[in-house]
């Protein structure tokens, strides 16, 4: 598990498309993205009854967890690969660890079924027994990646970031839903993700840009958009 520095911002396009042409202008398209240089991104997260990965990320704890499959595309289905992810994070170092997962070959609602994916996904299992993990939220957006020629830099700008219930599929009607916008779709996340430093012509487009890090969680921002976050005082 290998620790990176991720910063987050978020961005309103209309103001800032000058600084998506600069890092394109920079970086080189990630790979695995469409002629538009992006794809789909669907995650379901896991939470335990009472919600500890969300209480901790809503309380500011520095050193948390969290757990999701991912794939990429509208759903979980054949088309695309299927990972179990499991992120630690200690301040601004993030550590992610990631298991290959046969598409079909678990239940994305049910977490027993990761009982076959044997010793390599020992990390999850515990966690799973530990948190008493259950499916929460789902989130999916449209992101772009560029990156750096010796991959030592990630950039990733996601858009039409929407809010999913367990389960649920993504369609053109939620595509086009603000009611599940998870944040305003004028508005994008900027993620910065570097193995060492980051380097100086970026804080220096970052800086004129007059961002600032902020502390962007996906997961929390769909259970508050779905009316999820009610769960905590019901469980209380």
């Amino acid at each position: 598990m290998a620790w990176r520095y991720e910063l987050k911002y978020l961005v309103d396009q209309r103001e800032h498309a000058g600084v998506r042409q600069v890092l394109r202008g920079r970086l080189l398209r990630g790979d695995f993205v469409d002629d538009a240089g992006g794809y789909p991104v669907l995650s379901q997260y896991y939470d335990g009854p009472g919600l500890p990965y969300y209480l901790d990320k809503v309380s500011g704890i520095e050193r948390r967890s969290k757990v999701r499959l991912r794939t990429y595309a509208w759903r979980f289905g054949p088309e695309a690969a299927w990972f179990l992810e499991a992120k630690r994070k200690e301040n601004a170092s993030i550590a992610k660890q990631r298991l290959r997962v046969a598409p079909g070959g678990v239940d994305p609602l049910d977490p027993a079924s990761w009982d076959v994916l044997g010793e390599d996904a020992a990390p999850f299992l515990q966690a799973r027994e530990l948190d008493r993990l259950e499916p929460t939220a789902q989130v999916w957006y449209q992101r772009e990646v560029l990156s750096s020629p010796d991959g030592e830099l990630r950039v990733t700008w996601d858009e039409l970031i929407r809010a999913l219930y367990p389960g649920e599929a993504m369609t053109t009607s939620l595509l086009y839903d603000e009611g599940r916008a998870v944040i305003p779709d004028r508005t994008a996340v900027l993620e910065v993700k570097a193995a060492q430093t980051v380097p100086a012509w970026l804080s220096a487009l970052v800086a004129r840009a007059s961002l600032t890090t902020e502390s962007v969680s996906k997961y929390v921002r769909a259970m508050i958009a779905l009316g999820l976050s009610r769960k905590v005082s019901a469980t209380c």
